[in-house]
C-alpha cells in the first residue's frame, strides 16, 4: 500500500520541479520523513498557492549524516 505525503515547496523548486530540472528533494530526517518509502507519493504545493500542486513518486531513499 502506498502512502502519501504533503510538503510545501518554495516557488522556484517547485517550478525546477514541474520542469524536472530538480529531481531530488533533501530534507531533515525527522519523525514525518522516517515514514517514507519507496513508492510512495509526495504531493508538492507550491507556497503561494497551495491549490497548485505536483505529485511525485519517491524512486529512492538516500540518507547522510549531514546537509554538506
Amino acid at each position: 500500500m502506498r502512502n502519501i505525503f504533503d510538503m510545501r515547496l518554495a516557488a522556484e523548486p517547485f517550478e525546477k520541479i514541474g520542469r524536472e530540472e530538480k529531481t531530488v528533494e533533501i530534507r531533515l530526517y525527522d519523525e514525518k520523513r522516517k515514514k517514507i518509502k519507496e513508492g510512495d507519493q509526495i504531493i508538492f504545493r507550491r507556497l503561494s498557492d497551495e491549490s497548485n500542486v505536483i505529485i511525485a513518486t519517491v524512486k529512492a531513499l538516500h540518507r547522510f549524516n549531514t546537509f554538506q
